[in-house]
């Protein structure tokens, strides 16, 4: 297939979701290990659920990308599972770090966030064409050049 195939672009683009959801996986990392009082003030000071839910919808997203969500309800729920799995975890080791504490609240957000990230990514991915939707059984195929 031709670079610029839509199987090429559907690669291309799930590999980019799925560097960008390691990054991002990474910068929670990093910041869940820092200590409490060495974290900078957040300017979004009183709001830490908000912080939590965009979080994990960004990760969400990202990971709706790379399991290409659009294209059906089990890739959808791959990526929330992946999002909220790195929550809990996320959440236990916390634990563990001074000036830290793990909070079923903070998961509670993690878990918003990541529900509505991927259903978000999910619908434009469907919109946008990079997850092409497969025809039902007993669909007639589509005639070139779109006419039906």
């Amino acid at each position: 297939m031709p670079p610029g195939s839509l199987p090429s672009r559907l690669l291309h683009a799930r590999a980019l979701g799925a560097v960008g959801a390691l990054l991002v996986m990474v910068a929670l990392t990093v910041a869940s290990h820092t200590p409490g009082d060495a974290l900078p003030p957040s300017p979004m000071d009183g709001l830490d659920k908000l912080e939590h839910a965009l979080a994990w919808l960004v990760l969400a997203a990202l990971l709706a990308q790379a399991t290409a969500a659009g294209r059906g309800w089990r890739r959808l729920v791959l990526a929330v599972g992946l999002a909220i799995g790195f929550g809990v975890v996320d959440e236990l080791h916390q634990a563990s770090v001074p000036g830290r504490d793990s909070s079923l609240a903070d998961l509670v957000a993690d878990a918003i966030g990541a529900g509505l990230g991927a259903t978000l990514a999910a619908r434009a991915l469907r919109r946008g064409g990079a997850a092409p939707s497969t025809p039902s059984r007993g669909a007639a195929p589509a005639r070139p050049g779109g006419a039906e």
